[in-house]
């Protein structure tokens, strides 16, 4: 009887392992043009139909570096819906790429949001395409900018073609 009781307890903990495992349950409910990589996500094409916008920077003209990045990642909507952001916020905000940071105010006070959009931005005037930016990215690259000095030079030039 012992037998038969430690044998029924160990096949019910199996199943309940096995019916909560699935890449279903692992992965919730996803767009299934969302790729998610390690704790990253992002989409892996261009969107199919228009994107939102991003929070407008002037919002943002007494935090130099929210400015500049805000600024920066609207002009480059197409290019942050396909990079992951690295701050992990698809986990507490559920967001579903570096777009969703500056569609609200997230980007404001993030140092990895600011540090990666401005990159990209970089390397897409660069010439780069999304999925050449986002290999950047998971290679860390975009830790190599230094976010205050980009965003000193970006105020200086600004001043300069006014």
């Amino acid at each position: 009887m012992k037998s038969a009781v430690v044998t029924f307890r160990l096949w019910a903990t199996l199943m309940l392992f096995v019916g909560t495992s699935s890449p279903a349950n692992l992965q919730g409910t996803r767009d299934p043009a969302t790729q998610e990589v390690g704790d990253f996500t992002y989409h892996d094409g261009p969107p199919s139909g228009a994107l939102p916008k991003t929070l407008q920077p002037p919002s943002f003209a007494t935090n130099p570096a929210a400015h500049v990045s805000y600024r920066l990642a609207a002009r480059i909507r197409k290019v942050l819906y396909q990079e992951p952001c690295f701050c992990n916020c698809n986990r507490f905000a559920s967001h579903k790429s570096l777009l969703d940071c500056y569609r609200e105010d997230h980007g404001m006070s993030c140092y990895t949001c600011q540090a990666e959009a401005i990159f990209c931005y970089e390397k897409r005037h660069q010439g780069m395409k999304p999925d050449q930016i986002r290999q950047e990215l998971y290679r860390d690259e975009w830790k190599k900018l230094d976010l205050q000095d980009y965003v000193r030079r970006f105020g200086e030039q600004r001043r300069r073609t006014k």
